[in-house]
C-alpha cells in the first residue's frame, strides 16, 4: 500500500486481521480521545486489546476491594473489546539502517540472540 492514511471506521473496515492504529473516543476510560495499536479480528468484526486481554487470560484478576474467591474474579475489560473506535490505519513499516544490515546478514549471531533463535 503506497498511501497509508486514515480511513473512517464505520465505513470502510479492515479485509485482514491483524494490528492497526486505531483512534479511540475514549482512551483509558477518560472522556480524552488518544491513539492506541488494537487488533481487529476480521471473523468476529471487532478491535480487541489483546496486550489487556492478555493479562485478564494469563492473571487471576479480582475485584478491587474484594475477597480473592471466585465470584470476585473478572475476566475481561470495557477496555479489551473497544467499541469507540472512529478511525484506522496500518501499521507503519520499518525501512532503515538496522534492516539492511540484517538483511546482508551483518552479525548475525547477535541477531539470532535477539530473536530468541
Amino acid at each position: 500500500m503506497v498511501f497509508n492514511f486514515w480511513r473512517p471506521y464505520p465505513f470502510l473496515v479492515p479485509k485482514k486481521s491483524g494490528w492497526y492504529i486505531c483512534t479511540a473516543a475514549h482512551q483509558n476510560g477518560i472522556d480524552k480521545p488518544g491513539v492506541i495499536e488494537l487488533y481487529f479480528d476480521t471473523w468476529h468484526n471487532k478491535w480487541v486489546d489483546l496486550r489487556r486481554q492478555n493479562v485478564f487470560d494469563g492473571y487471576k484478576v479480582y475485584e478491587s476491594c474484594r475477597a480473592p474467591i471466585d465470584d470476585n474474579r473478572v475476566y475481561t475489560d470495557t477496555d479489551c473489546e473497544r467499541i469507540d473506535v472512529t478511525a484506522w490505519k496500518h501499521l507503519p513499516r520499518y525501512r532503515g539502517y538496522w534492516k539492511k544490515k540484517r538483511e546482508k546478514g551483518y552479525d548475525a549471531e547477535l541477531w539470532e540472540e535477539m530473536d530468541g533463535r
